[in-house]
């Protein structure tokens, strides 16, 4: 009977020495120029350009009237009350076209060891921009809290960002936790996701 290379070396080929997990994720952030930092005065304009374009649409705070004073005084406002609050504003940072720009506002609120983050995508922010800032934000809140997300779908619809989400639970740093039916209103579903422990 013949005895594979593998057996005669010693080596157990079934379960690899590294996390599966860990290792996709590190191959999805091995780029790197992404970062997040706290929210400054001097992302307003960016922050200002995503509203002009829609990225705020539906928002109940920002409604699609607002002119540049008012929009910077109302994100002004808001972000001073999270802060006041104990809770975090900021910004995400990615590299495009070898410069530096923000690509999302991120709010977390905290409480109770829960961590509950909320993301406004600018236009610039390309599918591996969300990636890389979702994998970075839900790893480094996932070492200190629980992460929860309540995300708003139309019953018998999948949104964008609930199947955003869904891609994140493939990187082991989210799992989908249930559905709550006519959560936000009538055939407005809220779809759950919870951090996952390493």
């Amino acid at each position: 009977m013949k005895t594979s290379t593998s057996k005669k070396l010693g080596l157990n080929l079934t379960s690899p020495p590294h996390k599966p997990n860990s290792l996709r994720r590190s191959r999805a952030l091995k780029r790197g120029g992404i970062d997040l930092v706290p929210l400054s005065e001097k992302h307003f304009p960016y922050a200002w350009a995503a509203y002009r374009r829609g990225s705020f649409d539906g928002s109940l705070l920002f409604p699609a009237d607002m002119d540049v004073a008012e929009f910077t005084a109302k994100l002004a406002g808001l972000s001073m009350e999270m802060m006041r609050a104990g809770h975090e504003v900021a910004i995400g940072l990615a590299q495009k076209e070898g410069e530096t720009i923000p690509v999302v506002l991120v709010s977390i609120e905290y409480g109770d060891a829960v961590a509950t983050p909320h993301a406004v995508w600018f236009p610039e922010a390309s599918p591996r921009n969300r990636l890389e800032l979702g994998l970075k934000l839900f790893m480094s809140l996932k070492k200190q809290h629980l992460v929860l997300t309540n995300i708003v779908s139309r019953k018998g619809e999948k949104s964008a960002d609930v199947k955003f989400h869904e891609h994140l639970c493939k990187y082991g740093v989210l799992r989908r936790v249930g559905t709550i039916r006519d959560y936000y209103g009538a055939d407005m579903n809220g779809v759950l996701f919870q951090s996952v422990g390493d």
